[in-house]
């Protein structure tokens, strides 16, 4: 949790970072000095680095408290669709005495019950 704090702490300074770069290079950019915007377009994408690098250290050690597994179904929809037409495809084999070779139908069986159903 301490870890994270810092993480959050280093994420948001190097946010603020980035955001006083690119408001210096507009002004520089409104202003017509070319020789300076380009170095300050220099800083804005060492700055965009060091940021981008920030969050994505942010999001592994989210990741890793939340749980990748149960942060990716409670934010993919694809997945909790997927999840429940496997759910669906079993009942509709179990329902039918469990066959064999008949996973291929129960699945496409259970997308258009799942299609139909969002409609």
């Amino acid at each position: 949790m301490k870890e994270n704090r810092q993480l959050w702490v280093d994420y948001r300074a190097t946010w603020q970072d980035f955001a006083k770069k690119l408001d210096r290079l507009q002004i520089l950019v409104e202003s017509g000095r070319r020789e300076a915007a380009a170095t300050a377009f220099l800083e804005v994408e060492e700055a965009r680095l060091r940021h981008n690098a920030a969050r994505d250290k942010l999001a592994r050690a989210l990741d890793r408290t939340i749980g990748i597994a149960d942060q990716t179904a409670a934010t993919s929809g694809a997945v909790a669709a997927e999840h429940r037409i496997r759910d669906t495809a079993r009942r509709i084999w179990e329902f039918a005495g469990r066959p064999e070779n008949s996973a291929e139908s129960d699945w496409r069986r259970a997308e258009n019950l799942f299609r139909s159903a969002a409609m």
